[in-house]
């Protein structure tokens, strides 16, 4: 098991999404390129970008938008993935995004793959907080 967003977990994510091939992913989650950058951790800790399909450690300065987020309010979507709760703590402001909304809201509609679904479900299971 790794602790959630240090250089390790980034590591165990970026194996296993190596060792799976085609996640079947949405055109929504296959153009999805964003920058999360994550308070409440030491320095620079945890941050991190998604870019085709991958998660990556660290910053992308060609995202086209970043998301503000709590390493709190981070864990508890990660661990309970809910959009009505992503969509109240942007509403509360518990969230904040910098940038191009509209790929976000894309996702709205954009349903995970049975192969996604399986992969998040291996990464929370080995993933401690």
């Amino acid at each position: 098991m790794e602790k959630f967003l240090t250089p390790a977990w980034f590591m165990m994510v970026k194996d296993k999404l190596h060792s799976l091939g085609d996640l079947h992913l949405s055109p929504a989650m296959q153009q999805l390129h964003l920058n999360v950058q994550v308070h409440n951790t030491p320095k620079e800790a945890g941050n991190f970008y998604i870019k085709d399909a991958m998660v990556v450690e660290g910053m992308d300065s060609t995202a086209k938008s970043t998301v503000l987020v709590s390493k709190e309010t981070l864990t508890e979507l990660f661990t309970q993935p809910s959009s009505h709760l992503l969509i109240q703590y942007f509403l509360q402001g518990d969230i904040q995004i910098i940038g191009d909304l509209s790929q976000l809201m894309n996702l709205q509609t954009s349903q995970p793959s049975d192969e996604l679904q399986a992969l998040l479900t291996d990464i929370l299971s080995n993933t401690k907080y």
